[in-house]
């Protein structure tokens, strides 16, 4: 894996075989971001993390491998699951360049901010919701929704609006006069058959089965 940061620089290797190559472009509003999150105080300028560098980081690595897969996510919950994806690339470059921070105060999201995020997710189920939406209901940074979330529900903002969509599919799957293509484009789905692929992995059957099931 290669690092650059904004300054130029050249860097030579040679290929052998076939290779795939991604390319991420992490802008300066985000490194900052990531830097006061983990050292809690934004950054005294301009944030140049690297020269040209080669780098071998199993956790760069993994997200390097689940940016390449981001087409077959769900596209409600994607911008959330990008966003994650961001913050966690940006936040593992601040440790590569300045060391890991000390572990911050375990503290985890009080009752009320829970119920206005959840409250929010279910009256905008259908949406393609971002991690600054959220964090503005809860009044938190991103970093710290996402950490104390997963800590209050068990899931990441993500997965828990997948889950909440699914829950909210069968309740209109159990109404006779609904239809399952109905479902799931009024639920966001792009079509049937993506509908059905998610619904099959939460619920372990088809919708169809599913809704054979309750009657």
């Amino acid at each position: 894996m290669l690092l650059t940061g904004p300054k130029r620089g050249n860097w030579r290797a040679t290929v052998e075989g076939g290779c795939d190559f991604l390319r991420v472009f992490l802008p300066q509003a985000l490194i900052a971001e990531c830097h006061a999150e983990a050292f809690g105080a934004p950054p005294a300028g301009v944030i140049s993390l690297f020269d040209v560098v080669p780098v071998a980081d199993t956790r760069l690595h993994r997200l390097g491998r689940t940016f390449t897969a981001l087409d077959g996510y769900d596209p409600v919950a994607g911008p959330c699951f990008a966003d994650l994806l961001g913050l966690s690339l940006g936040l593992r470059l601040v440790e590569l360049a300045y060391g890991t921070p000390s572990a911050s105060g375990n503290c985890t999201l009080a009752r009320p901010q829970i119920a206005r995020v959840v409250s929010f997710i279910e009256d905008n189920i259908a949406q393609a919701l971002c991690l600054s939406e959220l964090s503005e209901v809860a009044g938190l940074s991103r970093v710290q929704l996402v950490r104390q979330f997963k800590q209050a529900t068990g899931r990441p903002p993500h997965s828990f609006i997948l889950q909440r969509r699914i829950e909210r599919a069968k309740e209109l799957l159990k109404r006779s006069d609904s239809t399952i293509v109905g479902v799931a484009l009024d639920l966001g789905f792009h079509s049937q058959g993506h509908f059905t692929k998610v619904f099959s992995k939460f619920a372990g059957m088809t919708p169809g089965r599913w809704r054979s099931s309750q009657f």
